[in-house]
């Protein structure tokens, strides 16, 4: 029995932009992602760090100082939301710092910001190679929304929201926030999906 045109290229298309979406993939090699937070005035501290490459959804809490991560490593996807704060006599700390693999060429979008008073920072660089994006408190801008191609290759991503106070008594509140993505290239799957489309328009006409 003959597939109709219609579903056939129904068919077509949902197996051409499936094979798209998984076109690239971020593969983890070693990760350090951790918050403390540590009294100047009676040595108290708190602190936690993520395990594996799982996601990290913690928070160190102690008298005038927290700190907090919220992150998670996909597939196609990295995103984080750090902060840090104290109160007079405390350090905080939140760290993210990753290195992965792309396994082949393709477009990305990163979006995000870096706010406080004084410690807070975002880069995406190639290992032993340049900075694609490297954003801080200070720099010309602060917040990015950034898109791309990148190469295949190794990766690093480093953010830190800190707060270590200079003079006391003082207060400090340190945020980062970012989302990257690997984007699909959709050419391949559109074209044919158009000549379909018109094939099917052919055939009823």
């Amino acid at each position: 029995m003959r597939t109709p045109l219609p579903v056939l290229a129904a068919g077509l298309a949902a197996s051409l932009v499936s094979g798209a979406a998984g076109a690239a993939s971020i593969s983890y090699v070693s990760q350090d992602r951790f918050v403390s937070v540590m009294s100047f005035f009676d040595g108290s501290s708190d602190s936690d760090a993520a395990t594996g490459f799982s996601p990290f959804a913690s928070a160190a809490d102690i008298l005038h100082a927290r700190a907090s991560q919220d992150s998670t490593l996909g597939s196609t996807t990295i995103d984080g939301d750090l902060s840090a704060f104290i109160f007079d006599a405390a350090d905080a700390a939140s760290h993210f710092d990753l290195t992965f693999t792309i396994d082949e060429t393709t477009p990305f979008t990163l979006a995000g910001s870096v706010t406080g008073d004084r410690e807070a920072s975002f880069r995406l660089s190639e290992v032993g190679g340049s900075d694609v994006v490297n954003v801080y408190l200070g720099s010309p801008s602060e917040v990015f929304d950034v898109d791309g191609v990148l190469a295949a290759g190794t990766y690093e991503i480093a953010a830190r929201a800190g707060a270590f106070p200079g003079a006391l008594p003082e207060s400090l509140d340190n945020r980062v926030r970012f989302d990257f993505a690997l984007v699909p290239e959709p050419g391949t799957a559109m074209l044919l999906l158009a000549g379909l489309a018109a094939c099917c328009g052919l055939r009823r006409n």
